[in-house]
């Protein structure tokens, strides 16, 4: 696989426990309560279920412009 102006090999693996990402989203609170309470709610915006385990460090490839 390339990467810019690096090289690099590895493996896709699955993870034991998926990941969730999240996006927090806080709304104000009623006006009739004292003192206004925000209401905090977690959307979830994808879910990581594999990752890749690199073997090596980044190779830098020698790419010469012209």
């Amino acid at each position: 696989m390339l990467l810019g102006y690096h090289e690099v090999t590895g493996t896709k693996v699955k993870l034991k426990k998926p990941l969730l990402v999240l996006r927090k989203k806080v709304s104000g609170g009623a006006g009739d309560q004292e003192p206004p309470a925000a209401v905090v709610e977690l959307e979830v915006i994808g879910i990581i279920r594999h990752k890749i385990l690199f073997k090596d460090r980044p190779k830098a490839l020698n790419v010469r412009l012209v």
